[in-house]
């Protein structure tokens, strides 16, 4: 396909998704007006357009002369000023350093430097965005400004009197919010380019180029980096639901009025932590916000069509699907397969930590009852805020609570409602991916990638946050695991996809269909084991979405509404490790770090064995990866 017919079908497309998340906005919060509730859906439907395009969503109520929509955009500028500076300097470091990583992990003396900035990047990245942020607003408050966009003084003054002084109070009070993006951001960024390049070196014209005797620096500039350039790109077009995410938390850990601000105010109520009818504000934030997401992958399909011809085959015509099957068989039989699948992947370290750490917290979880430890809900306020002593080996908190005892506890709702989103996520993604990827030039691949689209075009918080709420309390996890992995799943979808088009065309595929293979057969048996690496990529990103929208819900008091009707101050055993620190967020600014760090450092070690395994998964199924 030409370069200017497939600009001209992403544009479409990204009309069309467009369209979808109107039609999602209407379905979800639009409400409308008593007079025309009983009329017929046309009727609705043109007094919801009118509401939107004409009205403007309507007069914000709390200035009536200027339409609710131009407030969002007045609301959008310093945030958007902030996502594009974070955006820039996390995607510039975690390219340099990634680079750095992937070229001394190349060569056997530089493995140590690899693995020193993998954990460096990695660490903060773990943490949970609003912990980062509590973290530097406490240590780096006041030598840094910490609350507002701009001082006080900008309040009674124009900005425009004096231009050169406003711009520099403003750029001061970006420093916090602009380090917390930074640090949350960078670790995506810098595991995607070293695992690409990782897998570039194993290329067979790399090796070609060594054997040439091409200088490394070369080699990497020349030949390795503009190739993997193309899974930096895609993951750009990923990060929205986790952009969404930090940009709600910094805004409200920092107390800035902005987008992220006004859509979680407007999506929950702070002194109940219940979701709130849906206002023209929270429609108005929702359409802009989708926008601007779109607006973003497109820019980034255009790059990536332009980098990779291979892509521009989407939707490019109508053929009759093959409809042969032909029986397949597994090599090996199944159980030899995972047999020798965990017998590779428990070489090494990555793989032991990654399966350690989750059997920990597991087994911990289970047997905790059992253990010796004061009962969770039992409150000393004279036994208040006590640092870690032989008595409580983690202190308490600031009614006096056993922290271990609570940790260990909310091991349970944190491995339960994380660990079942991202299996769930992956397990619909792997699939969504397969199928659009190999049927990417007929309409059922098409359609397939359109709604992988909308799903991630829409701010998945707020779908949570209104998912429908049909289960009974005491399965509230199972609400919560179908939320997270049904909006999740696109994450994983988009890079099996980008895989299973470059594979389809390759040799083996090609031998397949030779010898008379079927679609079943080749989706099942070559492309399925062959695309594993691509599911495997997406864990990163995966664990650390679904455990911060966990942890960040906690942390406004949402989740645990799940569990009012247990327990109204812990909700043991249903507690989870985010609930714990909303808890006592107070406490810990008094200084009091025992607080916030233990179950922080949980959260971080889950993120990090996920990352783990996915990376021990990409080296056992591309073997060449492990040297």
């Amino acid at each position: 396909m030409a370069f200017k017919e497939y600009f001209f079908k992403r544009a479409i497309s990204s009309l069309v998704i467009w369209i979808f998340v109107l039609i999602l906005n209407f379905l979800l919060f639009y409400t409308p007006p008593t007079e025309t509730r009983l009329e017929n859906f046309p009727t609705q439907v043109a007094e919801y357009l009118k509401f939107i395009f004409v009205e403007r969503f309507g007069p914000y109520e709390r200035r009536p002369e200027m339409s609710t929509l131009d407030y969002i955009f007045s609301l959008s500028v310093n945030s958007v000023i902030l996502l594009v500076l974070s955006l820039a300097i996390s995607i510039t470091l975690g390219i340099f350093l990634g680079t750095l990583a992937a070229y001394k992990a190349s060569y056997k003396q530089g493995r140590k430097i690899d693995a020193a900035l993998t954990v460096a990047v990695l660490i903060p990245f773990g943490f949970p965005v609003w912990w980062t942020a509590l973290v530097l607003r406490k240590y780096l408050y006041p030598p840094f400004p910490a609350f507002f966009w701009v001082s006080d003084r900008w309040f009674f003054q124009s900005p425009w009197s004096d231009i050169p002084g406003f711009i520099l109070d403003f750029m001061n009070h970006l420093i916090l919010p602009l380090l917390t993006f930074v640090l949350a951001f960078t670790g995506i960024y810098f595991i995607v380019t070293r695992n690409s390049l990782r897998n570039v070196y194993t290329k067979d014209y790399i090796i070609t180029a060594k054997a040439k005797g091409l200088s490394p620096v070369k080699i990497m500039f020349k030949h390795a980096l503009r190739n993997a350039f193309v899974p930096v790109l895609s993951i750009v077009a990923l990060t929205p639901p986790l952009l969404v995410l930090a940009t709600i938390m910094n805004e409200r850990t920092f107390a800035r009025v902005g987008i992220g601000d006004t859509l979680m105010s407007t999506a929950i109520d702070m002194w109940s932590g219940e979701r709130t009818p849906p206002t023209p504000v929270l429609q108005a934030v929702f359409i802009v916000f989708s926008t601007i997401i779109i607006i973003l992958h497109f820019i980034v399909d255009i790059s990536m069509g332009l980098l990779d011809p291979t892509i521009r085959t989407d939707g490019a015509g109508l053929e009759k699907l093959d409809r042969k099957v032909r029986d397949f068989r597994f090599s090996q039989p199944f159980h030899r397969q995972v047999l020798n699948f965990l017998k590779k992947f428990m070489r090494g370290y990555s793989g032991k930590f990654g399966l350690g750490v989750i059997l920990f917290f597991a087994i911990a979880g289970l047997i905790v009852p059992y253990l010796p430890l004061p009962n969770p809900s039992y409150m000393s306020v004279p036994n208040a805020l006590q640092p870690p002593s032989l008595n409580n080996l983690l202190g308490t908190d600031y009614l006096g609570r056993d922290m271990l005892a609570m940790i260990l506890w909310g091991a349970r709702a944190s491995l339960i409602e994380g660990l079942g989103g991202v299996v769930l996520a992956l397990t619909i993604g792997y699939f969504v991916g397969l199928f659009s990827g190999y049927y990417n030039n007929r309409w059922i691949g098409y359609l397939l990638d359109r709604i992988t689209d909308l799903f991630l075009s829409a701010p998945i918080i707020v779908i949570i946050v209104y998912f429908p709420n049909v289960v009974p309390y005491y399965l509230a996890f199972v609400k919560w695991v179908l939320a997270v992995g049904l909006t999740l799943w696109p994450l994983t979808a988009k890079l099996v996809r980008s895989a299973v088009i470059s594979a389809k065309d390759r040799a083996f595929i090609e031998a397949s269909r030779a010898v008379g293979a079927g679609d079943t057969h080749i989706l099942l048996r070559c492309l399925l084991p062959d695309c594993v690496t691509a599911a495997a990529s997406s864990m990163p990103l995966l664990a650390v979405t679904a455990l911060s929208i966990q942890s960040c819900l906690d942390y406004l008091g949402f989740e645990r509404r799940l569990w009012s009707h247990i327990d109204p101050v812990l909700m043991a055993p249903y507690t989870s490790w985010g609930t714990i620190m909303s808890y006592n967020v107070e406490a810990f600014s008094r200084m009091r770090w025992w607080i916030m760090l233990p179950p922080g450092i949980c959260i971080t070690l889950l993120v990090l064995a996920l990352i783990a395994i996915g990376n021990k998964t990409m080296e056992v199924t591309n073997p060449r990866l492990a040297t």
